[in-house]
C-alpha cells in the first residue's frame, strides 16, 4: 500500500521533480556534481509501505517498468525508480527512503557510467603525466646543452636545439596519431575470413569489450612460418585504452596462448622497448650462467640404474 505525502513549502517532498521526458535517461557531463536537497527526510509509515512523492507536473515514469510513482530518485539522471524494480527488499527500501534526502542515492546505471568515465579520466591523466615528463626531460636536456655551450658554438647549439625541439614535436605528433591504434600479434589469418571479423570474434569470445573498428590491415611482408602483426585502428583513444586493459584476460585463456594486444609504438618507443628487452635478456643470461657455475662446483645427486633403486653421488 502507498501513502501520499504533500510537498513542504521549503522544497519538494521527493529529491528531484519529474521532467517532461521520461522515455530516456540522460546523464550530466562528467565533472557535474549534484548535491542532495537540504529538506528534511520523510520516514515511511511502515516497513512495507512507502510515501508517494507528489508533483504539480506530469509524473515521471520508472525507467525499468515505465510506470509512475517511483520513490527512489537518482541524484544524477533524476529517474524515479520503484524498489521492487530494483529487486530491493522492503526493509532496505524503507531505511533508504528515511535517509535519502540526507545521503542521496545513485542508480546502478549511473554508477556504472560514472565508473567508466572515471577510468577514462584516470587513463587520460596517466597519459598526460607521461607526456609532461617527456617534455620536462627534453627541456632539461636543452638547458644543459645551452649552459655547456660556448660562444663559438652558439650557431651550432641553436641548430641542435631546434632539431631536438622538432624531433620532440614530431615524436609527440606521431604518438598522438598512433594513440587510437593497437597491434595484435599471433592472430593467424583464416582463408575466407576477413581479419576484422577474426579480431571481433576474438573480442566477442574472450574479452569484455566490443570495440568499433575503423580500419585494420597486416603489417610487413608475408613470410612463411611467420604471422604478420595486425594493426587495428579504433574510433577513440579511450576505446584503445579500454581494449589494452581488457587484453590482459587473454593470458589466462589457453586457446589464446601466443596472442597479444599492444600499443602501436612510435619508432623511438619501439627502439627503447627493444633495448630494454635486450638488457633483460643479458641479465637473465648472466644469472643463469652464474647459477650453472654454482651447480658445477657443488655435488649433485643423479639417479642410478642400479636394480635396488639406489642413487650415486657425482
Amino acid at each position: 500500500m502507498k501513502q501520499s505525502v504533500a510537498q513542504s513549502s521549503g522544497g519538494s517532498g521527493g529529491r528531484h521533480p519529474p521532467t517532461a521526458s521520461s522515455d530516456s535517461v540522460s546523464y550530466p557531463p562528467l565533472g557535474l556534481v549534484m548535491s542532495p536537497n537540504d529538506g528534511p527526510a520523510v520516514p515511511p509509515s511502515s516497513a512495507s509501505s512507502y510515501a508517494v512523492r507528489t508533483s504539480t507536473s506530469a509524473p515521471q515514469l520508472c525507467p525499468t517498468c515505465s510506470q509512475p510513482d517511483g520513490l527512489l530518485a537518482c541524484d544524477i539522471c533524476s529517474g524515479n525508480f520503484h524498489a521492487n524494480c530494483l529487486d530491493m527488499k522492503d526493509s532496505v527500501a524503507a531505511v533508504l527512503l528515511s535517509i535519502i534526502d540526507t545521503t542521496g542515492w545513485v542508480c546502478y546505471e549511473c554508477r556504472r557510467m560514472s565508473k567508466q568515465h572515471f577510468n577514462c579520466l584516470r587513463s587520460g591523466q596517466a597519459k598526460l603525466a607521461e607526456e609532461v615528463a617527456q617534455l620536462k626531460t627534453a627541456v632539461l636536456e636543452l638547458q644543459d646543452r645551452k649552459q655547456g655551450s660556448s660562444e663559438g658554438l652558439a650557431t651550432l647549439k641553436t641548430t641542435q636545439k631546434l632539431d631536438v625541439v622538432a624531433a620532440v614535436h614530431l615524436d609527440m605528433a606521431e604518438k598522438q596519431r598512433r594513440s587510437k591504434n593497437v597491434v595484435v600479434t599471433g592472430l593467424k589469418p583464416v582463408d575466407g575470413c576477413e581479419d576484422a571479423k577474426l579480431f571481433l570474434d576474438l573480442c566477442e569470445d574472450n574479452l569484455s569489450v566490443k570495440p568499433y573498428i575503423n580500419r585494420c590491415y597486416r603489417l610487413g611482408r608475408q613470410q612463411e612460418q611467420r604471422v604478420q602483426p595486425l594493426l587495428i585502428q579504433l574510433d577513440s583513444e579511450d576505446s584503445a585504452a579500454e581494449l589494452l586493459r581488457s587484453s590482459r584476460e587473454l593470458r589466462r585463456i589457453d586457446s589464446c596462448k601466443g596472442i597479444y594486444i599492444n600499443r602501436d609504438l612510435t619508432p623511438a618507443e619501439a627502439e627503447a622497448a627493444y633495448l630494454l628487452r635486450q638488457k633483460r635478456r643479458e641479465r637473465r643470461d648472466r644469472l643463469q650462467a652464474a647459477s650453472e657455475a654454482a651447480c658445477m662446483g657443488s655435488t649433485t645427486v643423479c639417479p642410478s640404474d642400479n636394480m635396488d633403486g639406489s642413487v650415486d653421488s657425482v
